[in-house]
C-alpha cells in the first residue's frame, strides 16, 4: 500500500459498529485502570486512537484530548504528535493539525505519511482561505451596493 492509500484509510470512515467496540473495551480498560488511581499510557493511546477513528465528533475531541495528554507525557510521541494531527484535521482544526505536524516532521523528517497529511492540511487551510476571501469579497460588494443605493436615493430626494 502506498503512503496516499494509507493516509486516506485513516481518513475513511470505518465500520462503525467496529469502532464503538474498540471503544466500549478500551474505555472498559481505562476505567479500570482509573480505578488503580495509575493509568498506564499504553491504554490511554488505544483508546485515543479508537476514539478518533469515531464519527463522532465529541469522541474524536475526548481523543485528541488524550492524545495531547499523551504528547505533554512524551509517551510515543511522534506516533501520539500524528494521531493528534489527523484528529484535529478531522475535527477541521486545520492551523493546529499543522502546528503538530510540522513537530511531527522535525521528529520524523522521512514519514511520507506525516509529509502527506501536511499537504492535506495545508491544502485545506488554503481552500478555507479561498472561502474566506470570497465571503469577503461577497461581503464588500454587498456594502458598496448599498452605499451607492443610499448615494443615489439621497441625490433623488435632494431634487
Amino acid at each position: 500500500m502506498n503512503v496516499r492509500n494509507h493516509v486516506e484509510q485513516l481518513l475513511r470512515e470505518e465500520d462503525q459498529e467496529s469502532v464503538e467496540k474498540d471503544i466500549q473495551k478500551f474505555r472498559e480498560l481505562y476505567d479500570a485502570e482509573l480505578q488503580k488511581e495509575v493509568v498506564d499510557p499504553s491504554i490511554v493511546f488505544q483508546l485515543a486512537w479508537a476514539l478518533m477513528r469515531s464519527k463522532n465528533k465529541r469522541e474524536i475531541k475526548e481523543g485528541c484530548i488524550l492524545f495531547q495528554f499523551l504528547v505533554d507525557k512524551q509517551y510515543r510521541i511522534r506516533e501520539s504528535l500524528f494521531y493528534l494531527s489527523l484528529s484535529q484535521y478531522k475535527l477541521g482544526d486545520t492551523v493546529a493539525a499543522r502546528r503538530n505536524l510540522i513537530r511531527f516532521l522535525e521528529l520524523s523528517p522521512e514519514s511520507r505519511q506525516g509529509s502527506e497529511l501536511l499537504q492535506l492540511v495545508e491544502k485545506k487551510i488554503q481552500q478555507d482561505a479561498y472561502v474566506g476571501m470570497g465571503v469577503v469579497g461577497a461581503v464588500l460588494v454587498g456594502l458598496v451596493g448599498l452605499g451607492v443605493a443610499a448615494f443615489s436615493k439621497g441625490k433623488k430626494s435632494k431634487k
